[in-house]
């Protein structure tokens, strides 16, 4: 019971307070023009991130390789399952030893900087220079 009392005595405090602050006039917020243009040019900065090619916004799925042989394509059998524009098997990733070697199935057409590729070793996007690889409008990279 002392707990009540305790509460109702701070709400009524807190109540008193809000009720004398109500008729006072807000101080004027300064705005310095060159802070607003550093906010506004890192808003438009990240909003072109987010729809870049590699930006979040383009994102279809985030995968986990698992040691060994990762099949993948749109068939839901696959380890790893692409949007269903994909064909149904389009190769393997096998991940050994910290090091991803694509696959490829020949009726894919993966490429990789135009070229179509049937077998090659992946570099991450730890690395400089990321593989990135291309399946009709589908792009993707360790």
């Amino acid at each position: 019971m002392k707990h009540a009392v305790r509460f109702l005595a701070i709400a009524s405090i807190a109540s008193l307070v809000l009720v004398q602050n109500c008729g006072q006039k807000k101080p004027a917020v300064l705005t310095d023009p060159s802070y607003v243009k550093e906010i506004d040019d890192w808003h438009a900065r990240r909003i072109a991130n987010l729809k870049k090619e590699t930006g979040w916004l383009n994102l279809a799925g985030l995968f986990w390789l698992k040691e060994g042989a990762n099949r993948f394509g749109s068939d839901t059998a696959n380890t790893i399952v692409f949007p269903p524009k994909a064909p149904r098997f389009c190769g393997t990733l096998t991940l050994h030893n910290g090091r991803v070697t694509l696959d490829a199935e020949p009726r894919a057409d993966i490429r990789h900087d135009g070229r179509n590729v049937s077998r090659l070793d992946l570099r991450s996007d730890l690395d400089s220079h990321t593989t990135v690889l291309s399946m009709g409008a589908l792009r993707w990279f360790i």
